[in-house]
């Protein structure tokens, strides 16, 4: 029985070396296509907004200068992609740790149970990092069937699942997570942003302040929180909790992103601009 664990553990090392690679060369792949999408974003911007200040001092067209941001706008947020998709790092980071009794953003030391979870989980963990999605649930779905117990598994399949945009799997996945779990953090907020991506705003915020009520400056809990709240039309509650989030120092394209909800609450942004010289008239 042990022989054959080890060979089991072996096989699985074995894998998971095979997956690392694949994602390192997964990485540099994403690393050139991001530099592309960078430079696409900047020219974008930048001619945009060249072409609505001819618009406006030049033309003297309100009308134009708003129909030439709009599409500026959503040209530049589909180069940039700043929907909100969690980083595989981070859930990486959130998942290791002693999660059935602690917060799973704490480097805290597991038990030899949890570590046998986590390795026979480690292989599709890769797989996802390497963006090889499929491969990864195929992989997730095989462990969930011969441990059931594992919340690891079940927290990646989650994750796997969201990259697919197939929200009700990934909530089914978090939920089994926080049934093993129920402190597991990186699940609650997993699935509280699930939630929000469904449109089920009040319950992805109360999944959101439950992570709160123990960290309370967790930055993935804010943004969620916040989020929700501006989707509602809430605009004061998403306010506070998007200026938290801020100060949290977040990466530059989720900063930017929560700096125009921001701005739209503040009514520094409008759809159209020339909107209110319309309505007045």
């Amino acid at each position: 029985m042990a022989s054959k664990q080890s060979e089991q553990r072996q096989a699985r090392k074995e894998r998971a070396k095979a997956a690392k690679e694949a994602r390192r060369m997964a990485e540099a792949r994403a690393r050139r296509r991001r530099q592309i999408q960078l430079r696409w974003s900047a020219a974008v911007a930048v001619l945009t907004l060249a072409v609505a200040a001819v618009c406006y001092w030049v033309l003297d067209n309100r009308q134009l200068m708003g129909a030439t941001l709009l599409i500026g706008g959503v040209l530049f947020s589909c180069l940039r992609s700043a929907r909100w998709r969690p980083a595989c790092s981070r859930v990486i980071a959130r998942a290791r740790g002693r999660s059935t009794t602690a917060s799973a953003t704490r480097a805290a030391p597991m038990d030899e149970a949890q570590s046998e979870r986590w390795e026979a989980a480690e292989e599709g963990m890769e797989l996802l990092h390497a963006g090889q999605v499929d491969e990864a649930i195929d992989e997730l779905l095989r462990v969930v069937h011969e441990d059931p117990q594992n919340e690891y598994a079940y927290h990646f399949l989650g994750h796997a699942y969201f990259e697919k945009q197939a929200f009700r799997e990934a909530l089914k996945s978090y939920v089994e997570a926080l049934k093993l779990a129920p402190e597991y953090v990186g699940a609650m907020v997993g699935a509280g942003q699930t939630l929000r991506m469904m449109g089920e705003y009040d319950r992805a915020i109360r999944m959101g302040k439950r992570v709160l009520q123990e960290h309370e400056n967790d930055p993935d809990a804010l943004f969620l929180v916040g989020a929700a709240h501006f989707q509602k039309g809430e605009n004061q509650a998403a306010k506070h909790h998007l200026e938290r989030f801020l100060e949290t120092n977040p990466e530059l394209e989720v900063a930017l992103e929560v700096e125009g909800m921001l701005q739209a609450i503040r009514g520094e942004v409008l759809l159209f601009p020339g909107a209110e010289d319309t309505v007045e008239s």
